[in-house]
């Protein structure tokens, strides 16, 4: 099934018709010129997933901070099992109100106080930052019986010991899904605030993770394997503890652009800058959709610079989400106008629509006057066209032709006259309707073409001016005046009015 001929040179395509439920997709590509269609490319698979969960990097409740997949521990005895004791899932933290003592809660695949072949017990660590920026850990040394020791201090990350110890209480359920529960007063480790309000602050618990080893001997006096039976997570750290922030309100994303309109191939540079998060929150991403096809880009940064290869209206916009994972709801939206290069001109009143569209029109530079009793008498031509092409959007538009004095000491513009018309591509007439600002006393105005398209797509405007205005007029010192016309999103075009 053909689903787009991108047509022209373009070479991207976004296919927004494609169903998440469908698992697979399959694309191939065929170039298309005047001699025929080529062979078809390689074919390429899109296969449609579930969307990644991102967690929070920190979380309020304490529960399962650490989260890490079941039977991934290892009997470093010989590798025998079962290894389901030392196997951990989960890691949790908790603490009384007011807070005065954090409680630890290992979780494991299944809890029992039977070590595994080869070795005589079982050692469980959860390891955490303080506030204070020191390591601190809970073990918990396990035999059969159950025998269980509980006991937190300083923990030393080079030889994954206790540097300092100091007895304490906790819990031990063995079963599926067993816990290990530890105490730890809140003045030993750094006296940390909890929670803490601000997402960007210190809070009590940082970089937790958990680490489980097998030993040989009595229980105090023997030796560890160096090796874990498992750490949870099986790289890096879990959520942080305890961040409890106001509740969340989506960022308000601001998009400007410069520039907002010109000729292909148009570069344009996009800022974000100015978005914010009322509650202070960071602005995390930046999310930049640019209207023509390509798909939108995520970055860090809030600028970014992009080229329209293809004349055409597009609404660019931005999305931002904060550090907790809010996305923006407002609308940030600039229109950039791109139109094709060349696309105005300055003709006597004998050219046509067609002519001017097909570049067959002569261009107009100069409009002489004579010069009677200090006065300008009989301009020659009496009038001209300033033609434009835009690209328009169907249904109500309006476009703005300006008119400046760009040398010569004189302060008279060309007023508009009958004739002025709006074309579309086909050169057949469209209704318009043109009105001016002052053209006396002043150097610069504008004339303002509105027009209903039936249709979005290229329109020519036609605007007729009076060159018989300037009659009358004291002549200008210099005698030469330099004029320029120019629509946004057009070429600029100059004509000058010169004493024969």
């Amino acid at each position: 099934m053909i689903i787009i001929n991108t047509g022209s040179t373009r070479t991207a395509f976004d296919d927004a018709t494609a169903d998440p439920s469908v698992a697979h997709y399959f694309y191939v590509v065929k170039a298309i010129n005047a001699v025929g269609t080529g062979a078809q490319s390689n074919e390429i698979d899109l296969v449609v997933g579930p969307a990644p969960v991102t967690r929070p990097s920190f979380s309020y409740d304490g529960t399962d901070v650490v989260i890490d997949p079941a039977g991934d521990a290892i009997n470093p005895a010989g590798g025998q099992g079962p290894t389901s004791q030392a196997d951990i899932t989960a890691i949790s933290f908790s603490a009384d109100t007011p807070a005065t003592t954090i409680t630890t809660k290992m979780t494991l695949a299944n809890l029992t106080s039977i070590p595994s072949p080869g070795t005589t017990f079982t050692t469980y660590f959860v390891v955490w930052t303080s506030s204070n920026g020191k390591t601190y850990a809970t073990e918990v040394d396990v035999s059969p019986g159950p025998i269980v020791a509980f006991s937190w201090g300083e923990f030393n990350t080079s030889n994954n010991q206790l540097s300092t110890f100091n007895s304490t209480t906790g819990t031990f359920n063995q079963g599926v899904n067993g816990t290990i529960t530890v105490n730890v007063p809140v003045s030993g480790v750094g006296n940390p605030t909890i929670p803490i309000t601000d997402v960007n602050g210190t809070s009590a618990v940082t970089n937790p993770y958990g680490l489980t080893f097998a030993g040989e001997g009595a229980l105090g006096g023997g030796l560890f394997f160096t090796s874990p039976m498992d750490r949870a997570p099986d790289s890096g750290f879990g959520q942080r503890w305890a961040v409890c922030p106001p509740p969340n309100a989506a960022p308000t994303a601001v998009l400007t652009a410069t520039p907002t309109s010109g000729t292909v191939p148009l570069t344009v540079n996009f800022d974000g800058s100015g978005s914010f998060d009322s509650h202070g929150d960071t602005i995390a991403s930046h999310t930049f959709d640019f209207g023509d096809g390509p798909a939108p880009v995520t970055q860090s940064t809030p600028t970014i610079s992009h080229t329209y290869q293809f004349a055409g209206n597009y609404a660019a916009t931005l999305t931002v989400t904060d550090s907790r994972g809010l996305a923006s709801t407002n609308t940030a939206e600039v229109t950039v106008m791109v139109v094709p290069a060349g696309v105005s001109e300055i003709t006597d009143t004998t050219a046509t629509c067609s002519r001017f569209s097909s570049g067959s029109a002569p261009s107009l530079s100069t409009v002489q006057y004579s010069v009677s009793k200090g006065t300008i008498k009989q301009t020659s031509p009496g009038g001209f066209f300033y033609w434009v092409k835009v690209t328009a959007a169907k249904g109500s538009n309006t476009f703005v032709v300006n008119q400046s004095i760009t040398t010569g000491n004189f302060n008279t513009l060309f007023s508009i006259a009958s004739g002025s018309t709006v074309f579309n591509s086909s050169c057949t007439n469209v209704k318009g309707t043109f009105t001016q600002s002052p053209t006396t006393n002043t150097t610069r105005n504008t004339v303002t073409a509105t027009f209903t398209a039936p249709s979005a797509g290229t329109y020519v405007i036609s605007v007729k001016l009076n060159a018989q205005s300037m009659d009358g007029k004291t002549v200008p010192t210099p005698s030469t005046v330099g004029y320029s016309f120019s629509t946004s999103g057009g070429s600029t075009q100059g004509l000058n009015l010169v004493k024969k």
